[in-house]
């Protein structure tokens, strides 16, 4: 990285936490725009300007340093790219020079002994292993592991209620009981299926989540709905894999997932997945943010996950070949939406008894987290 770039960047970090601070911060780290981590520290002042030491810093080691296992001394004058950046500031001096970590002096470092003071909010360890939890509460375990760029025991209070939501309504969708067709989770299958947070532990931030009903038989909805959800998640390894996958599931069951893999793309986030039944059953499942983000993008560009076609016996109740749109009454419920190009010319019967092959779209909307159907008649014969 050149110089006239390095000089474009600094002026632009961001700060993250100050350490020291007397008369203003005197230690501190910063990231710029693409979320590289510096170490800032003040070396000097003088009347008209004041020096400092720069460096970049990987998330790992900055984890060591925050935790007491690294001093801050040792991570100036080792940087781990072998450069640093001395800065001089003044109302009228802005000057950067680049050095190799042999070239900074031991005068402008903090003193060996010292450390940042260790973290006393950091989360308790999970009180039981997942499977043990299981099966002396006979309820199905899920505990979830998010790790959200550099925290190691926090996360956006936004970002984990998006995640909770997400994964609840996937388990929602995934549940037995719902048909390929479904476009709703009734009452009875939500309460089925609903987890609840019973506590927070030290893994990244983990949450464990357990079933609402206890299992006294061999299989819940609850078990099935959580095996399905480990199951998708190991297949993202491989995008081609996973969309594969989706195919077994209803409409809906795929919509919600890719939804999930979104909120935690948009999140920056990995994720580890750990689930437990009370039968001794089990999965893990573990994605790095590389991985999610792959999965997402391949999945963006799959019309079939979130579009499928179905079939319907019905009352063709309304069509507008003006407006081109049309509305169909099947199963209890209406249906609407637009006519597919080869229909719009065509000659309708209304209200009439019909065959309909409709294709069905189902997105989630990503600030309400509501489902949005959308329908084309592809095809409409008419029963005598």
């Amino acid at each position: 990285m050149n110089i006239q770039n390095i000089k474009s960047i600094i002026p632009d970090l961001t700060p993250v936490e100050v350490f020291v601070n007397y008369d203003g911060p005197k230690f501190y780290s910063c990231h710029d725009r693409a979320g590289q981590l510096y170490l800032a520290y003040w070396i000097d002042s003088e009347e008209y300007f004041t020096d400092w030491l720069y460096i970049r810093i990987s998330a790992t080691r900055y984890g060591e340093m925050k935790s007491g296992r690294l001093s801050p001394e040792r991570a100036l004058k080792e940087p781990e790219d072998g450069t640093a950046h001395f800065v001089r500031f003044g109302p009228d001096v802005y000057e950067v020079t680049d050095l190799m970590a042999q070239a900074i002096h031991p005068d402008w470092l903090p003193p060996s002994d010292f450390f940042l003071p260790a973290i006393d909010t950091e989360l308790s360890l999970a009180p039981l292993p997942a499977i043990q939890d299981a099966r002396a509460s006979f309820r199905n375990i899920l505990d979830v592991a998010i790790t959200q760029g550099i925290r190691k025991y926090e996360i956006s209070a936004l970002a984990l209620g998006r995640l909770l939501d997400g994964i609840q309504n996937t388990v929602f969708a995934l549940s037995p009981e719902n048909s390929n067709e479904t476009r709703k989770v009734a009452e009875s299958v939500k309460m089925k299926n609903e987890l609840f947070a019973t506590a927070a532990f030290a893994s990244s931030f983990g949450v464990r989540l357990k079933s609402n009903e206890q299992m006294f038989s061999n299989e819940s909805d609850a078990e099935v709905a959580l095996q399905r959800l480990l199951s998708l998640f190991q297949l993202c390894g491989d995008p081609i894999s996973v969309s594969s996958g989706l195919q077994e599931y209803g409409i809906l069951a795929r919509s919600r997932f890719k939804h999930l893999i979104d909120l935690l793309d948009d999140s920056q986030a990995s994720i580890r997945l750990e689930w437990a039944s009370p039968t001794g059953h089990g999965e893990q499942a573990r994605l790095s943010l590389q991985e999610i983000r792959a999965t997402s993008a391949y999945l963006s560009f799959k019309h079939d996950v979130t579009t499928a076609k179905i079939e319907k016996y019905g009352t063709l109740v309304g069509v507008n070949v003006q407006t081109n749109s049309f509305a169909l009454f099947a199963d209890d419920e209406l249906y609407k939406g637009t006519l597919a190009e080869d229909l719009k010319h065509s000659s309708f019967h209304v209200p009439s008894r019909v065959s309909a092959t409709l294709e069905a779209t189902c997105d989630i909307d990503p600030l309400t987290d509501r489902t949005k159907w959308a329908y084309v008649l592809l095809s409409c014969k008419e029963e005598t």
